[in-house]
């Protein structure tokens, strides 16, 4: 009777150890993908600044070129969705892993 109540704690303890490993893994995973995504946007929003400076350039000069206009507009809307799409990318990729380890953990304590 001893022996299975020590079982039964050691049970306790490592699905207790498990579960801090797991939060602990989660929240490095949420930093990483913040830096993942910081570090993207920081090497888009050069060139975004760049298509806003070549716009505001050619705005006097290509007044009458409404199709070079849309065409600018349209590259910056690009970027801006390339922006959206990481970060979305990265944080479902992570929560993916999550619920993957989660299920092997689930599946480790039966």
């Amino acid at each position: 009777m001893e022996n299975d109540l020590i079982s039964i704690q050691c049970d306790e303890v490592t699905k207790n150890m498990m579960n801090e490993i797991q939060d602990d893994m989660i929240s490095s995973l949420n930093r990483v993908s913040k830096n993942m995504t910081q570090e993207v946007i920081d090497k888009i929003k050069p060139m975004e600044k760049k298509i806003q400076d070549l716009k505001n350039s050619f705005e006097d000069f290509v007044e009458d070129n409404e199709e070079f206009t849309d065409k600018v507009n349209s590259l910056s809307s690009s970027l801006d969705d390339i922006l959206k799409s990481v970060e979305v990318i990265i944080e479902s990729s992570i929560v993916k892993v999550v619920n993957e380890q989660s299920k092997m953990m689930v599946e480790h304590n039966k």
